[in-house]
């Protein structure tokens, strides 16, 4: 399992691999929460000149938060999901 963490207040992205910190990123510009576009996942946005980048496999359980997840939380969702 893969899961990404945003940090808003702190701008540091974490990378959990299997309920673990593996890796994090500071200063990660904030995405635009205001936003009412379209959300692509695994592809472009379909509008655009460079059209072509599909994900070439599966996504399974994908979840979108509201909120920032603890490491906590993180590693109880890999345990529950295994």
């Amino acid at each position: 399992m893969i899961t990404y963490a945003y940090n808003q207040s702190t701008k540091i992205m974490y990378v959990y691999i299997n309920g673990v910190v593996d890796s994090f990123t500071a200063s990660i510009v904030a995405p635009q929460a205001t936003s009412t576009g379209d959300l692509y996942i695994g592809r472009d946005y379909p509008g655009s000149a460079s059209t072509g980048y599909y994900l070439k496999g599966a996504l399974d359980d994908l979840r979108i938060y509201g909120r920032l997840l603890n490491a906590a939380e993180i590693a109880k969702l890999y345990v529950a999901t295994n």
